[in-house]
């Protein structure tokens, strides 16, 4: 099927990249929310063909194994397999359709309308570097994942963490590229990294947003940024969703309630008007986000540091003042005031940061003397 338009949501068909600088970014799970958000969408044209999700992470078949553990039953047989039988002299790629398996009970969105959504495991991807060398293998995956897209309603492609021949061969097939980065700065400079090699490779036309993963802080200046440094457009920021990460780990879907699920489907219901947007008042500002920020262990010790001056100094006051009888009004509105102020600048970050470090340093030193006796 081919795109009628250029522009995402407007075409009965569209086929999607989920790519990331990094391997740890959180692209798998957010590949596997979009195939179930795009599964209970209301399709503003009726029905236009299943959705697919692809595993084409040749180097590690995160996804495969991911849903594996309990949404399908056999990931031993899909695109390495597909690969290996299309090398037969003769450009023929393998028709990779019938090697589509359906993913049960990965509903995540509340619908009457769930579709199934197929899947294409990677299969046994060290078949890969028996059968066949490096340069054969992303013209075949090319070509499998357009023959997919011509056939599917969305289609979902799982592409290794970084930037390698398969994931740009990946990128020349679909219509778009949605990238996943975290708001460090080594998964900023890796996907600037992405970003210049797709713009080298004449893709960066495809490029459609970003979503900023696992944030812990207002991302606001991230999302500014990075709308410069990737070329493309900043489409939401994801809370650190301790509960998702659980559910990762032990092979199952967060729930359609959690702050994951809401955030991705919000970013990329920005690009697709046909999935369901979750209510604007469930997402999160940036005050949400400063609520969140969690604390460094020197922020945490200097607070605690300023804590325990404020205590003993208002604790030697009122002994002083018991012992002495009686202070003058001034005397008495200077030290409250003193204290006050104390109080306000030991709560900011940079002094509770210096205090902790401080402190950080004081037991270090202490413990080389006591090396040293």
């Amino acid at each position: 099927m081919t795109p009628s338009s250029d522009e995402p949501g407007k075409d009965k068909g569209r086929s999607i990249a989920i790519l990331s600088g990094k391997g740890g970014s959180g692209k798998t799970l957010v590949a596997a929310v979009a195939a179930s958000a795009f599964a209970a969408a209301s399709w503003p044209n009726g029905s236009v063909g299943p959705v697919v999700l692809v595993d084409a992470d040749a180097g590690t078949s995160g996804l495969s194994y991911y849903l594996g553990m309990k949404y399908v039953h056999n990931i031993g047989d899909g695109l390495a397999e597909v690969a290996a039988d299309s090398l037969d002299g003769d450009s023929h790629v393998r028709d990779a359709w019938s090697s589509l398996r359906p993913l049960r009970d990965i509903e995540l969105v509340t619908s009457t309308s769930q579709e199934e959504v197929l899947f294409l495991p990677m299969g046994d991807n060290a078949l890969l570097m028996r059968t066949m060398n490096p340069q054969q293998l992303p013209p075949i995956i090319r070509d499998v994942v357009a023959s997919i897209a011509s056939r599917a309603g969305r289609l979902i492609v799982d592409c290794r963490g970084g930037i390698d021949d398969e994931s740009l061969a990946v990128c020349e097939a679909v219509d778009d590229i949605v990238l996943v980065v975290e708001p460090d700065t080594t998964s900023v400079q890796a996907t600037k990294h992405l970003s210049d090699v797709l713009s080298e490779k004449k893709l960066a036309h495809k490029l459609r947003g970003f979503i900023v993963n696992k944030a812990m802080e207002n991302p606001t200046i991230v999302g500014r940024n990075g709308s410069g440094l990737f070329r493309t457009r900043y489409l939401s920021a994801v809370p650190f969703d301790l509960d998702a990460n659980r559910a990762f780990l032990v092979g199952e879907l967060p729930m359609a309630t959690s702050l994951f699920v809401t955030h991705v489907v919000y970013g990329l219901s920005r690009l697709y008007p046909e999935l369901p947007k979750p209510p604007r008042s469930t997402i999160w500002s940036p005050e949400d986000f400063d609520r969140l920020a969690l604390l460094t262990p020197e922020s945490a010790r200097g607070g605690v540091i300023s804590g325990m001056a404020i205590i003993t100094l208002g604790i030697a006051f009122a002994v002083n003042t018991f012992a002495v009888g009686h202070l003058t009004a001034s005397l008495t509105y200077g030290f409250f005031a003193f204290l006050a102020l104390f109080g306000i600048i030991g709560s900011l970050e940079p002094t509770r940061r210096l205090l902790g470090r401080a402190l950080a340093g004081s037991r270090r030193r202490t413990t080389r003397r006591i090396r040293r006796l």
